[in-house]
């Protein structure tokens, strides 16, 4: 397991004990990659969900209901992001009334200018590519409330380039407050028009132009919960185990992570054809306190969820 997924464990972790909100315990994202038809279809499974409270809250009730009724998904518990259409489309609004101008106002910045029509672009390009259609709630064989969502995202080569332009494009009108050796590294990668995103069959690649000071220093702070853990006074196998085991078991993917010639790369998933599952366990913990509002406000099916699965990835 690499630093970077040690990351995502521990945050994941620290998330589900501290997030009052709606939330699950379980992430299924399975990904298939059709590249003649240059299409990425997503079916995201969420199992415990549940209520940070005992019983479940207004606030959590507007959360479903915002997630129900409109195109909004979770990336393994906003760790990559989450895609919200209402957002977007509120930003996209905002760019458009910021460039045109307020009267009696003065005009923007010419760096303002260009970071707010590269936010625009992607705004657009997100708009116009991603697709959420929301399924039905069920009960899994554990007896927890469940969820699944079907992504799709058209031209997904055509949103990608999009979202490395305009990537490229705030990196570079973008005036950090200190200049650093990292923010001149990833500068002049933008202006080299920098992948920072990649998508080859169903592998998923992150490419950051760092420093090797950057790097060496960030997974020396990720690895510093493992430090303490082995080092600490009280310290046994057993104990270590039961410390480190959530965290190293939480992730569960085909992936990997490095750092050369200045950039630091995370692939996640498979350059083959077969679809690729990605999980994240969050909580094992569950407590059934969002059933009863979700049954009576949207319904819970009897559903065959591999089978649904299976036919929006082409029987894949």
């Amino acid at each position: 397991m690499t630093m970077r997924m040690w990351q995502l464990g521990a945050l994941a972790l620290a998330m589900a004990a501290l997030c009052s909100c709606v939330k699950f315990g379980r992430q299924t994202m399975t990904m298939q990659h059709d590249t003649a038809a240059d299409r990425l279809l997503i079916f995201q499974v969420y199992e415990g969900i549940q209520g940070s409270e005992e019983k479940m809250t207004e606030r959590e009730q507007e959360e479903l209901a915002s997630v129900f009724s409109g195109q909004r998904t979770f990336f393994f518990a906003n760790w990559l992001f989450e895609y919200n259409r209402k957002t977007i489309e509120d930003g996209v609004a905002k760019a458009k009334q910021k460039l045109a101008g307020t009267p009696g106002q003065p005009s923007l910045r010419e760096s303002e200018r260009e970071v707010t029509q590269a936010g625009l672009a992607l705004g657009e390009a997100l708009l116009a590519h991603v697709r959420v259609d929301n399924g039905r709630f069920y009960r899994n064989g554990a007896g927890q409330l469940c969820g699944y969502q079907q992504v799709t995202v058209e031209q997904v080569s055509k949103l990608i380039a999009s979202v490395n332009a305009a990537l490229n494009r705030m990196v570079l009108a973008g005036v950090a407050p200190d200049e650093t050796a990292g923010n001149g590294v990833r500068r002049a990668a933008a202006a080299r028009g920098h992948v920072w995103i990649a998508l080859s069959g169903n592998r998923l690649r992150f490419q950051i132009p760092a420093t090797a000071e950057e790097y060496w220093k960030k997974r020396q702070e990720l690895g510093k919960p493992l430090q303490d853990a082995v080092y600490a006074a009280d310290t046994t196998l057993e104990s270590l185990r039961a410390k480190v085991a959530p965290v190293a078991d939480a992730w569960q993917a085909p992936q990997q992570g490095w750092f050369s010639d200045g950039v630091y790369v995370q692939e996640i998933g498979l350059e083959g054809a077969a679809p690729v599952t990605l999980t994240l366990t969050l909580d094992p913990a569950y407590r059934d306190n969002v059933a009863a509002h979700a049954g009576a406000a949207y319904g819970i099916h009897e559903l065959d969820v591999t089978a649904l699965r299976q036919a929006f990835l082409g029987g894949k």
